[in-house]
């Protein structure tokens, strides 16, 4: 191998490395929000994650998304700088839930490497209205 590619190979290697790791890196305090067991009624029942950028590059969330309309989610903020900490609030409304387990998924799309990334919500929903029997 010449001198000349083995310099230009060198020069590729540093400029990546010095790349590497200047992106945003999001980490979620749970990847699983487990309710447990619920009544149906009231039927918004609440949660809060903690969303932090963990990467060097400011951390865009781009878009949240849920797999059904019983779940609705909502970032304090958009665009989280390097260290910062933002509340992911999640809200599930059971009013059209059948009773039972249930077990649905949030994706959060971001401009890091590893996007979209996915929160699983679970639970049961018990009957607590005793007129029912």
């Amino acid at each position: 191998m010449s001198v000349r590619k083995v310099f230009v190979l060198l020069i590729l290697f540093v400029s990546l490395t010095a790349c590497a790791g200047k992106h945003p890196k999001l980490w979620v305090s749970s990847k699983v929000v487990d309710f447990g067991e619920i009544p149906r009624f009231p039927v918004i029942h609440t949660s809060t994650l903690e969303i932090t950028n963990k990467g060097k590059d400011i951390l865009y969330i781009e878009d949240v998304r849920s797999s059904c309309t019983c779940v609705y989610t909502k970032p304090s903020k958009r665009i989280i700088h390097r260290g910062d900490k933002v509340s992911l609030h999640i809200e599930l409304n059971t009013k059209l839930s059948n009773y039972g387990p249930f077990e649905q998924k949030v994706a959060l799309y971001t401009n890091t490497n590893e996007s979209p990334t996915y929160i699983k919500i679970i639970g049961v929903v018990i009957n607590n209205n005793e007129n029912s029997k």
